[in-house]
C-alpha cells in the first residue's frame, strides 16, 4: 500500500512538472522569448486623474514571481528593485526580466490618509502603460425596514470576505460598512420566512470619502 501511495504522489509531481514545462514554449512564443520589459503609467485615485500624492514622489518596489512548488503553485514575490514616481505621480521603469516567461509586480509603498495602497501585475517582455490606483476609502449606510414583520423572520446581509450581518423578527436597523469608493457595489441580502428564501441584489454607486444612504425595505406580505 505504501508503495502504491508512493507512485500515486510521484506521478502527480510528474504530471506538474509536464503541465509547467509544456506552458513555458508557448509563454515565450507569445513574446517572441523577448526578456526586455518596459512599463510606464500614472499613480492616481481610483476613478479620477488626481494623485493622492500631493507633490510628492511615491516609492515603488518591483517585484518578481517566484514559485512556492509543483504541487502547491502559486507562489510569493521576492524584491527586484525599488524606483520613484515623479512629483505628479508618473513612473516609469525598463529592465531585463531573468525569464520571457517571469510574472512581476509594482507596488506602491506610500501610506496615504483614507487610501488602500495598490499593485499592478504583468509579464515580462512586454510594453505596458498601467495605472496604479488607489483605492479610496468609502462608506455604506444601510438601513434595512421590515414593513410586514412575523416573528421568525430573519434577514441575512452578506458583505464578502467572510463579513456578514444578520437581523431578525421586526427590525428596523441601521448598519455602516467601511468599503472602497468611486466604484459600483453589489449589496446581497436573503430573506427567512417560513421556509421560503428570497434573494435580493442591487448596486449602489459608493462616492469616494463619503457616506452613502441605501435603503433596503422589505415589504413581503
Amino acid at each position: 500500500m505504501k508503495w502504491i501511495n508512493l507512485i500515486y504522489v510521484l506521478s502527480f509531481i510528474w504530471i506538474g512538472i509536464s503541465c509547467k514545462k509544456e506552458k513555458e514554449p508557448n509563454c515565450k512564443w507569445a513574446n517572441g522569448n523577448r526578456t526586455y520589459t518596459e512599463v510606464s503609467g500614472k499613480i492616481v485615485t481610483r476613478g479620477t486623474d488626481s494623485y493622492p500624492g500631493s507633490g510628492e514622489a511615491t516609492k515603488l518596489i518591483l517585484q518578481r514571481q517566484i514559485s512556492s512548488g509543483v504541487i502547491l503553485g502559486g507562489g510569493g514575490y521576492v524584491s527586484v528593485d525599488t524606483m520613484y514616481s515623479d512629483n505628479n505621480g508618473h513612473f516609469s521603469v525598463s529592465f531585463e526580466a531573468e525569464d520571457p516567461c517571469d510574472r512581476y509586480r509594482i507596488l506602491a509603498s506610500k501610506k496615504y490618509p483614507l487610501h488602500i495602497s495598490p499593485y499592478i501585475t504583468f509579464l515580462a517582455g512586454r510594453t505596458h502603460i498601467l495605472n496604479l490606483e488607489y483605492a479610496p476609502l468609502a462608506w455604506v449606510k444601510l438601513h434595512v425596514i421590515n414593513q410586514f414583520p412575523e416573528n421568525r423572520d430573519q434577514l441575512y446581509i452578506s458583505w464578502g470576505g467572510g463579513e456578514s450581518n444578520s437581523f431578525f423578527g421586526p427590525f428596523n436597523d441601521t448598519v455602516i460598512k467601511e468599503r472602497t469608493g468611486n466604484i459600483h457595489y453589489t449589496i446581497h441580502s436573503s430573506f427567512f420566512r417560513n421556509n421560503m428564501k428570497y434573494d435580493f441584489k442591487d448596486s449602489v454607486y459608493l462616492k469616494a470619502f463619503d457616506t452613502t444612504y441605501y435603503l433596503l425595505n422589505i415589504r413581503i406580505q
